[in-house]
This record gives C-alpha cells, sequence and structure tokens, in this order.
C-alpha cells in the first residue's frame, strides 16, 4: 500500500509494531534517517529479507519512493505486509519530518 510522506508520522504513531526499513544505500543511512529506521540496502534485501519478521507490517522508503517500490515487490512477494513511502523520504524532510 502506498502512503503518502505526509501521513507517515501518524502510521508511525498508531502502528506499534511497525518495522521501519530504509532501503537506502548505507552512506545515505548514515547521514539521516527516520528514528528506529533499520537499514537494509535494496540491492541486498533479497539476502537479507529473512532478518525481517514476517508477523510486522514494514514501512519501506529511499530517497525518491524508486527503490522502494523494488523493496516492497520483493518483500510483498515474500508474504509481507508492506506500506511503501510514495514520495520518498527527500520530500518528507522538505515536510519537516523526524529524523535521527
Amino acid at each position: 500500500m502506498d502512503v503518502c510522506c505526509n501521513d507517515i508520522d501518524k502510521l508511525i504513531e498508531v502502528s506499534k509494531d511497525l518495522v521501519i526499513l530504509d532501503v537506502r544505500s548505507k552512506e545515505e543511512f548514515k547521514e539521516n534517517h527516520l528514528s528506529q529506521a533499520i537499514n537494509i540496502p535494496v540491492d541486498e534485501l533479497k539476502d537479507r529479507y529473512l532478518e525481517l519478521s514476517v508477523d510486522k507490517a514494514v514501512l519501506v522508503y529511499c530517497s525518491l519512493g524508486y527503490r522502494s517500490i523494488r523493496a516492497a515487490n520483493i518483500l510483498v512477494e515474500k508474504g509481507f505486509s508492506v506500506y511503501n513511502m510514495k514520495d520518498g523520504y527527500d520530500l518528507y524532510l522538505k515536510n519537516e519530518g523526524s529524523t535521527q
């Protein structure tokens, strides 16, 4: 399910067991990321998806939304319930979202 960046904070607030997955590069993640996010770059996700619990919904994001679409498709294929930040983290930041 696609989620607009304006709705992310509310989704995180109401979804206590939500896993927040940043699929950008390790370098991008180190610069800034959503609080409580974990980082698995999209190119590593097919080999590392088992690090996630299929019993928890996953919010996936990247900078612009392209990599997160790829990641969301991988996770849905593996049986995960997925929210995709369709507008990307860059727009989220412009709208003054919270970061770590």
